[in-house]
């Protein structure tokens, strides 16, 4: 009955079984990144667009109010003065209260963090394309880190704005009877998205920076080497064969012969196996060898010349 015996080891892939763009960094990941960068892009686009819409829509209704009361052709009618000193009244009225911060054009403030925020999440995408596509000029990652690194501010700075948003917005639209929640530019939904949208960049650029920082800091294997300007080559020459002969070790000699696994591990005989000899033996080994070769090739020759003297 044999005893099979299984070892698993674990080890680092071999760079020659990987392709030569994912041996410094994974370009493959990097272009995954981007891809999720350029959708961040068009949500953030689309927040900013939603609010400078609600602003323009605001503002509009207001002119087509004045338009209706005949107020707009008719400059400083009285009609026109007293709905200016009404606004004026109201505006001061909601000043003193504690949703002033509310007034200082805060929505114009998180529409800027929203197009900002833009800006490095394209920024970031055409770096990750870079890095990606020509992954072989080294200072690509260079530039998706500082790609990364600046969606990851941008990202925080929306952020603060947003929450600082939701914590002050906290508008009595029953004691202001002209406000509605049509006229306001940014609502509280609005204001939550954004800080779903800024959290969920900033984690996502975080966790770029550390993948462009780690590809950035590693250095190439053995059969890569920098040439002039950034680029990098890869070296065909092989260092060694992949299915070179390779002998296994004797794992059985390991296993001490007082262990109990000793008993179902086959014997060792030394008397089944050939002694080792010395120099001496062997060369009296070779010669006598060699000897014997020389008589019986004369022995042979005898054996020749006799049968040719007996048909003589």
């Amino acid at each position: 009955m044999e005893r099979i015996f299984k070892i698993k080891t674990k080890s680092n892939k071999d760079p020659r079984d990987q392709y030569p763009s994912e041996r410094r960094y994974s370009a493959s990941i990097v272009i995954g990144l981007g891809v999720v960068y350029l959708q961040l892009f068009f949500y953030s686009i689309l927040m900013g667009t939603l609010i400078v819409h609600r602003m323009t829509v605001s503002t509009t209704e207001e002119l087509i109010m004045i338009n209706e009361t005949g107020t707009f052709n008719e400059s400083f009618t009285q009609e026109s003065i007293t709905r200016l000193n009404e606004k004026l009244s109201r505006d001061l009225e909601a000043a003193e209260t504690q949703n002033a911060p509310y007034y200082i054009n805060i929505p114009a403030l998180v529409c800027g963090g929203c197009f900002v925020m833009a800006l490095g999440y394209l920024l970031s995408f055409f770096t990750a394309v870079l890095a990606w596509k020509h992954w072989y000029v080294d200072q690509n990652i260079t530039f998706f880190f500082l790609a990364s690194s600046f969606s990851t501010i941008t990202s925080s700075i929306s952020l603060l704005l947003s929450v600082l948003t939701c914590i002050n917005m906290n508008v009595d639209i029953e004691k202001f009877n002209n406000i509605t929640t049509e006229s306001v530019p940014l609502t509280l939904s609005l204001a939550v998205n954004i800080v779903i949208l800024s959290a969920v960049g900033l984690t996502w650029s975080c966790l770029a920076t550390k993948v462009a920082y780690k590809g950035m800091r590693s250095s190439y294997p053995d059969d890569m080497f920098v040439k002039g300007r950034g680029t990098v080559e890869v070296s065909t020459t092989r260092k060694g064969s992949k299915n070179a002969n390779i002998f296994p070790p004797d794992i059985i000699s390991h296993f001490p012969v007082t262990d109990k696994l000793a008993k179902y591990l086959p014997r060792k005989e030394d008397n089944d196996l050939p002694k080792a000899e010395s120099n001496l033996e062997y060369r009296q080994r070779v010669d006598q060898f060699l000897n014997g070769g020389i008589e019986d090739n004369e022995d042979i020759d005898n054996k020749e010349n006799k049968d040719k003297e007996d048909k003589e």
